[in-house]
């Protein structure tokens, strides 16, 4: 009997490659963007961890000092202790704080999450369009532009570099692990 060996090869496809000038100024604006902002909030995504980039992320993250929020398809993307976290954010089904801090805040940067229904509380999120930034898997919407050909991994990596960090105490950010009891929760009482 005849058995043959290379039928399948298997190869891992590399990492594709942005546009260098869509990068470079989709970057310039979401730095611009970040520069001017007050109240900006960063929103990793379910694709952060799908590309294995929370080490990545988690740099940025560390070097802007902003606070940070899940959606419910990313919850536990990164570690919810960590002091820049608020909570989950999901529309109306949110903390208080945690949709407030997001809904009104002047630069939201979301960082490949899906949009769906299950994710924003059945559409009840409410992110100003002209103050979002949407970096996708393989684009980045920044107010009313877009970049195609510009990748999630390479726009962290970039912004990573030129975040402009701000001073944490002049960003309200109220760690989500200090005390935090959902608004529906009761305590257990063991009788």
């Amino acid at each position: 009997m005849c058995v043959c060996t290379n039928v399948c090869v298997c190869r891992v496809p590399s990492a594709p490659v942005s546009d260098p000038d869509a990068l470079h100024e989709a970057v310039a604006e979401i730095v611009s963007m970040l520069k001017e902002s007050k109240t900006p909030i960063l929103i990793p995504g379910v694709e952060i961890a799908r590309h294995n980039l929370r080490g990545e992320f988690r740099t940025l993250l560390e070097q802007s000092r902003y606070p940070y929020t899940t959606m419910l398809l990313s919850k536990t993307c990164l570690n919810e202790c960590h002091p820049q976290y608020i909570g989950l954010y999901c529309g109306d089904r949110s903390r208080d704080y945690v949709r407030n801090r997001v809904e009104t805040s002047d630069a939201i940067v979301i960082f490949g999450e899906k949009l769906t229904d299950f994710n924003t509380g059945g559409f009840t999120a409410l992110m100003d369009t002209k103050k979002t930034i949407n970096i996708a898997y393989d684009h980045v919407r920044v107010s009313h532009h877009t970049y195609p050909k510009v990748y999630i991994h390479d726009v962290i990596r970039e912004l990573a570099k030129r975040i402009p960090p701000k001073d944490p105490a002049t960003l309200n950010i109220h760690c989500a692990s200090d005390g935090c009891v959902h608004r529906r929760t009761l305590a257990f009482e063991p009788k």
